[in-house]
C-alpha cells in the first residue's frame, strides 16, 4: 500500500503546479502536453509530450507542440526547455530543440530531471 501511495505523490508532485494541452477528437484523446510555467523567469518546461500507442510517426506530437509554444509565446514566456527522454533526442532537434541553450541562472535553477535519464534541450521562443 505505501508503494501506492509514492507512485500517486510522486505523480501528484509533476502535476500539480503544471498545465496540460490535449489534442483529442471526440472522447478520443491522441496527444498530451504537460508542462509548468515559471512567469517571473519567462520560462516553460514541458515535462511531458505523449502520442496515443499507434498514432506516432504521423505529426500529432509536433502539432501540438507547435500550439504549445505559440500560447506560451502569447503569453510572455521567453524559453521552454524539455525534459527529453534520450531516445526522443531527434523528435526535440527537428522541433528545434538544443542542448545550447543560453538560459540565465535563475531559469537553469528552476529546472528539474524527474526522471533521471533525461537531456535537458531548449529553445527560444
Amino acid at each position: 500500500q505505501k508503494r501506492q501511495n509514492d507512485s500517486v505523490d510522486f505523480l501528484l508532485s509533476i502535476v500539480e503546479d503544471c498545465q496540460t494541452a490535449v489534442l483529442w477528437k471526440g472522447d478520443k484523446v491522441y496527444a498530451a502536453c504537460t508542462f509548468s510555467t515559471k512567469r517571473e523567469s519567462r520560462l516553460s518546461e514541458i515535462l511531458l509530450l505523449a502520442v496515443r500507442r499507434g498514432l506516432s510517426k504521423r505529426g500529432l506530437g509536433s502539432v501540438l507542440l507547435r500550439a504549445v509554444e505559440r500560447r506560451l509565446k502569447e503569453n510572455g514566456i521567453s524559453h521552454a526547455v524539455a525534459c527529453a527522454g534520450l531516445n526522443t533526442v531527434g523528435f526535440w532537434n527537428k522541433a528545434g530543440y538544443s542542448g545550447d541553450m543560453e538560459l540565465t541562472l535563475r531559469q537553469w535553477a528552476e529546472l528539474r530531471d524527474l526522471f533521471g535519464n533525461s537531456t535537458m534541450l531548449g529553445k527560444k521562443l
